[in-house]
């Protein structure tokens, strides 16, 4: 019988953990200010370490070791450049702790106006979350479109990396311009649904709260 190979890219559990995690920060909330905004910043600190230390020594069996690059923002890069699928210990420090540290600063100070869109995303993230995934396909497809690229090359298998068509893919540069040109496009349908699910809310903690 031949071997077959199994690559599962969304393993449930680590998500699952992080989902808890989000109900565990909700619940902090609940305490005084100053208490809640010590306990961000220790956890904060805590997963930043881990993952300068984990990452340090290449640990935690993160798929792509970091390793020392001709140029030293080529090697910064490599340090940071931590697998999202599937995910390690490393992925959820390196951006949770930050996370958290920014909750911390955040916490009590008035928001001002430029990061407000932050507000509207974070009130909704499920809503974003499930309209990133058709809006950055559309994008995808509008700029292969105008690079004469084949539409729909990214959609292969990952384990076959390799057969990716020739002159394919884009540079840092517009995948920055894609980015900023989905959040555009998103920030005001999250903005009105944050709105529409305020108005009617019925009631319980406000969303935002601690920022505003």
């Amino acid at each position: 019988m031949g071997s077959a190979i199994v690559f599962v890219q969304y393993p449930l559990v680590p998500w699952f953990a992080m989902l808890a995690l989000g109900y565990v920060i909700g619940g902090v909330y609940a305490l005084e200010p100053a208490r809640r905004r010590r306990i961000f910043c220790i956890a904060g600190a805590a997963a930043v370490r881990v993952f300068l230390v984990g990452r340090g020594v290449n640990v935690d069996g993160d798929p792509r070791p970091w390793s020392a690059q001709a140029a030293p923002w080529r090697t910064v890069a490599s340090f940071f450049a931590v697998e999202k699928y599937p995910p390690s210990l490393l992925f959820p420090a390196m951006t949770l702790g930050p996370a958290l540290l920014a909750l911390a600063w955040f916490d009590g100070r008035r928001v001002a106006s430029l990061a407000r869109p932050l507000l509207d995303f974070g009130r909704v993230p499920l809503v974003f979350y499930i309209l990133q995934w058709p809006t950055v396909h559309v994008i995808a497809w509008l700029f292969q479109a105008l690079a004469s690229q084949p539409i729909g090359w990214e959609r292969v298998n990952p384990l076959t990396l390799e057969a990716l068509p020739e002159g394919c893919g884009f540079d840092l540069a517009t995948v920055y311009v894609g980015f900023a040109l989905g959040l555009f496009v998103l920030w005001p349908i999250c903005r009105w649904y944050a709105g529409f699910r305020r108005r009617h809310a019925g009631g319980g903690m406000p969303m935002g709260h601690c920022c505003v």
